[in-house]
């Protein structure tokens, strides 16, 4: 998917999505505002999957959380609730990430090690893609019936 990271949070900008935000806006902010939900409701999706995908954990879906402008949409973990989700999401190439053990004293001194990933958020992704791609697809039009622009 075009502009999709993953990491501590994915984030899904397609491409020409701004462009059709920006169009809208001009035209209608109702419309623009009506984007902005139809897409959160999408990231919505994503982060059910995820909170599923995390099931193996007590606090990480809880923190699973859904965000959107009229240009992306955000799936989000982690924070004061579960630090540890971004460890456990690995890196974005799919390598560990690496954490201390036992943390005391001047930071040199600690003991660091790779924790193993299990992700959640690249899964949930991969699994809901094509709805993603639908359901962005279809809102994006349904924005633009509601600005007269279809």
């Amino acid at each position: 998917m075009a502009g999709a990271t993953v990491g501590a949070d994915l984030k899904i900008d397609a491409a020409g999505l701004r462009a059709v935000a920006l169009d809208l806006r001009k035209v209608s902010a109702e419309s623009a505002k009506y984007l902005q939900r139809r897409l959160k409701t999408v990231g919505s999706l994503v982060a059910g999957e995820a909170q599923i995908a995390a099931g193996w954990s007590t606090r990480i879906p809880a923190s699973i959380r859904a965000n959107a402008t009229a240009r992306s949409v955000s799936v989000l973990a982690g924070g004061p609730r579960a630090p540890h989700a971004i460890t456990f999401e690995g890196r974005a190439d799919g390598g560990p990430r690496r954490h201390p053990v036992f943390a005391q004293g001047d930071r040199a001194t600690w003991t660091w090690v790779a924790q193993q990933p299990r992700p959640f958020l690249a899964v949930a992704l991969a699994r809901k893609t094509s709805e993603v791609i639908d359901q962005v697809a279809e809102a994006v039009m349904d924005a633009a019936r509601e600005a007269h622009l279809a």
